[in-house]
């Protein structure tokens, strides 16, 4: 099972917040729920892109893109059911900034709503 992206075949990922251990566990969604759903939050998913140092891009993920020369955007990775698709969500504004695009390559992934809330302030 997997998707194509890019003429290429993407494994799923998942990663799900350990809410008693404080950390992501990752791995495939059937393992995942094969523990104690209490424990977790939502389990997310890989999205199949990567930010511009490498890191792969994970829906919860908190990612910085430039704006123009003197701001960047401060983005939340969402899934948005209408639009079937990962979309990203500005944190000021909570406004939606459409599809991921050429312009990922840009995203730096800064933190995520589970480790790092202060992105979100």
């Amino acid at each position: 099972m997997g998707a194509t992206i890019k003429g290429e075949k993407m494994k799923l990922k998942f990663r799900a917040w350990d809410k008693r251990f404080k950390r992501f566990d990752y791995g495939k969604g059937d393992l995942l729920l094969r523990h104690n759903t209490d424990d977790y939050e939502e389990i997310e998913q890989y999205i199949g892109l990567k930010d511009k140092n490498g890191k792969e891009i994970y829906e919860g993920d908190i990612c910085t893109l430039p704006y123009d020369s003197a701001k960047k955007l401060l983005l939340e990775v969402v899934y948005n059911k209408m639009m079937a698709g990962y979309i990203t969500r500005d944190i000021k504004d909570n406004s939606i900034i459409r599809y991921f695009n050429n312009k990922t390559r840009a995203f730096t992934v800064v933190g995520n709503i589970y480790e790092n809330k202060e992105p979100l302030k």
